[in-house]
């Protein structure tokens, strides 16, 4: 069974159409499970505010994005910011440093990698594949760990 956790750099790219696009979205479609946190999705459309305030989208553009964030959304598992996620946010990774969003997402990644094997984190986003991999997780793309 394959379980990916998606952190924000990687929905971005996939939904602004970067390079490594093609690449998220197969691992997404390939994932027997795809977990996220309430952070990816406010980070996410957070993002998509801020691009069409500046000028970089269309009203359009930014229905039509912020539509298929919604129903793609709908098909990943939440992870709960629990108590336990925001204590852990606030201790040391193994790549620091971080910035908070970033240790709150893999504080929530780490409350669910005792219970679920194998769990990848799909990131572009170097800080944040330096500390997952360094707490023994898998990172995916694999061009993004340094």
């Amino acid at each position: 069974m394959s379980v990916v956790y998606l952190e924000s750099s990687a929905v971005l790219a996939w939904l602004f159409g970067e390079p490594e696009a093609p690449l998220i979205r197969l691992i997404i479609d390939e994932a027997d499970t795809v977990l996220s946190s309430p952070l990816t999705a406010a980070e996410s459309r957070r993002a998509l505010i801020r691009v069409a305030h500046d000028g970089g989208l269309d009203a359009a553009s930014s229905r039509r994005l912020l539509a298929l964030l919604v129903a793609t959304e709908m098909g990943w598992t939440p992870i709960e910011m629990t108590d336990a996620v925001w204590q852990r946010a606030g201790q040391p990774f193994p790549a620091e440093p971080l910035r908070t969003l970033d240790a709150l997402h893999l504080a929530a990644i780490l409350q669910v990698a005792g219970l679920v094997a194998d769990i990848n984190v799909v990131t572009l986003d170097r800080r944040v594949s330096a500390a997952a991999a360094g707490l023994g997780l898998g990172v995916l793309p694999a061009s993004s760990v340094p």
